[in-house]
This record gives structure tokens, C-alpha cells and sequence, in this order.
């Protein structure tokens, strides 16, 4: 047998085995425990990814449109809502930003990336509005929350370049 024909027949119980879970992983889906919340928080989470792929392409708009679905079908979703929080902020609603990135902090819990971030944003609506001292505020408690922010870093920096 050539050694390319090996390395077929050996990969074939892999993905055999790979299959029977993913069949079963689909069954548990499925199956008695599936109910409308189940579907909900799951579409919720395919539009985050949508949002995601909006936003990486820089538009805003379509991402704006995605993650409030996601938010409408599940709350509490993080990611949902500072996406939905991004999405405003890129598109200058700052009102509307500025209330998803609260929500973003009321809802992460022990989650420091998400509240870091949340922070980090809310920062930028205060620099976008005028209000340096709010916005170095922010990015302090964001750098506080992950100091590896890289983001919430040159935000800080940029800010105190400009603060009386």
C-alpha cells in the first residue's frame, strides 16, 4: 500500500468517530431538553457571529442589525451587547452606545475582558463628546480591569495628550 493510502485509511476511524459525536452532540440538541430557549439562545449566538463578521468587514450598519437581533432573542448575551454598543458607537449614536456598554458592565459579572472593554468604549463616547476627564477615567478602569488592553493603553495615552 503507498504511504498516501495509509495515511487515508488511518484518518477514516477519525472521522468516522468525529461524525457518531457530532450525531450525537445533534441529538442532545434535539432531543426531550430542547425548548424555545434552547433555539433562541442558540439563533442569538449565530447572529452574534454574524455581527462579528460585519464588524470585521466595517460594516457597521448590518452589525447594528444582527446584534440587536441577538440582544432581542437573548438579554443577557454579552458579546451581543457590546457589539450592539460598538455598532452605535461607529455609527455616532453615542446616547445609545453609551447605555449598551452600562448594560455590558451590569451584565459581565467576573467577566474583567468584557468590563474592560465596556470601559475602553464608554471612554471613547466621553472623548467623542468633549469629556477628556470621564474618558481618562474610563480607560484607567479598563487598563485596571486587563492590563493587557493594548487598546484601552493608547486610548489613555492619546487622551492625556490632549487633557488640560
Amino acid at each position: 500500500m503507498s504511504e498516501r493510502g495509509w495515511l487515508s485509511l488511518s484518518f477514516f476511524p477519525l472521522a468516522l468517530a468525529g461524525m457518531v459525536v457530532a450525531g450525537a452532540l445533534a441529538l442532545n440538541l434535539v432531543g426531550p431538553s430542547y425548548d424555545a430557549r434552547s433555539a433562541r439562545i442558540t439563533e442569538a449566538s449565530q447572529l452574534v457571529t454574524r455581527a462579528r463578521e460585519a464588524a470585521g468587514l466595517n460594516d457597521w450598519t448590518q452589525a447594528e442589525v444582527y446584534a440587536s437581533k441577538a440582544v432581542a432573542l437573548n438579554p443577557d448575551h454579552v458579546l451581543a451587547r457590546l457589539l450592539l454598543g460598538l455598532a452605535y458607537l461607529n455609527t455616532n449614536a453615542l446616547d445609545k452606545a453609551e447605555a449598551e456598554f452600562r448594560r455590558v458592565l451590569a451584565l459581565a459579572g467576573e467577566d474583567r475582558n468584557s468590563a474592560a472593554w465596556a470601559h475602553n468604549n464608554l471612554g471613547v463616547v466621553y472623548r467623542r463628546r468633549g469629556q477628556l476627564t470621564a474618558a481618562i477615567r474610563e480607560y484607567e478602569i479598563a487598563i485596571a480591569a486587563d492590563p493587557s488592553n493594548g487598546q484601552a493603553r493608547a486610548n489613555l495615552a492619546e487622551a492625556r495628550r490632549f487633557a488640560p
